[in-house]
């Protein structure tokens, strides 16, 4: 047997352990969401935040089975701090910190495509849909993306603060309605805006087209 037939079925143990790992890693994500749901309303933390550390670093296997020493060191980063904060704070700031980091990654995310001669995330998923746009679409569309990162920014830092004060009230509420509810908002108001404001390119380009929005790989565009 040549060495290009056996290369397949070296890989495969590998692809297996792969999948298995990103399998779970998404379900164990959706169990961390109504944990922590449960911690803020009950103020029992521990299940949630000893997840949170297994979902971390199967992130961080993930990352080396990828290839990827950039997640790889943000999994571990935030690892490390979870520990720090549980130890030093308990579960409930752990929760907090980690909620804060994932806030700051986003709004970086967002940031990173708005440097000088870069195109920032909401422009690569627009010109994906339609790729014939206005410069004032552009414009309009680019300080969109300055908006999103500012707002998580914000967000990351209210995250970031209330993990150092006594879980009460607005912890909770922060914690299981904050994160959801502005970006929603934020999305609705910046919707509307943009029917009044781009009305007339709008109305030139005619209805959306779906398959192109089926086809976007978010998951490269929002990779570290």
């Amino acid at each position: 047997m040549s060495s290009d037939d056996a290369q397949p079925e070296r890989r495969l143990p590998k692809g297996r352990l792969h999948r298995l790992l990103g399998a779970a890693w998404a379900l164990l994500l959706m169990a961390y969401v109504v944990l922590v749901a449960l911690a803020t309303a009950s103020g029992h933390a521990q299940p949630a935040a000893w997840l949170l550390i297994l979902i971390l670093v199967l992130g961080a296997l993930h990352g080396l089975l990828e290839g990827n020493k950039t997640a790889v060191v943000l999994a571990l980063g935030n690892l490390a701090l979870v520990a720090i904060m549980f130890g030093l704070k308990g579960p409930l700031a752990a929760l907090s910190l980690t909620t804060a980091i994932l806030q700051a990654l986003i709004s970086w995310l967002f940031l990173r495509g708005l440097r000088p001669g870069k195109t920032d995330i909401i422009t690569l998923i627009a010109c994906t849909i339609r790729p014939e746009r206005s410069p004032r679409e552009r414009t309009y569309i680019r300080a969109v993306a300055w908006c999103w990162a500012a707002l998580m920014a914000l967000m990351s830092v209210i995250s970031f603060t209330i993990a150092f004060v006594p879980a009460g009230a607005f912890w909770w509420w922060w914690m299981n309605v904050g994160p959801y509810a502005l970006p929603i908002g934020f999305f609705l108001i910046e919707w509307l805006f943009r029917q009044f404001w781009l009305r007339r390119e709008l109305k030139a380009a005619g209805p959306i087209d779906w398959s192109r929005v089926r086809n976007i790989d978010f998951l490269r565009l929002f990779q570290p």
